[in-house]
């Protein structure tokens, strides 16, 4: 159906923001009134790539949407000096 089509447009747009921005943040995808801000940890050698998120009610997620992402690209650093 055309309701499921993927506007190339905006996902660029939201891979440039997750690029600029050091984190992903996506609600109601999955589950209508979740969400998720996540990470992606830096590669180790023989290692999958790893990400680490909060998953949460989207409304709070939002509102906590700074916080959250400063917890997240801290925890990045101290994984990294690791």
């Amino acid at each position: 159906p055309d309701d499921r089509r993927i506007d190339i447009a905006d996902l660029f747009a939201h891979v440039n923001a997750c690029r600029r921005d050091g984190y992903a943040f996506t609600h109601g995808i999955q589950v209508r009134s979740g969400g998720i801000i996540a990470v992606l940890l830096p590669p180790r050698p023989h290692q999958r790539r790893l990400v680490l998120g909060i998953a949460g009610g989207a409304d709070v997620l939002e509102t906590r949407e700074a916080e959250f992402s400063r917890l997240l690209l801290a925890a990045v650093e101290r994984y990294a000096q690791t």
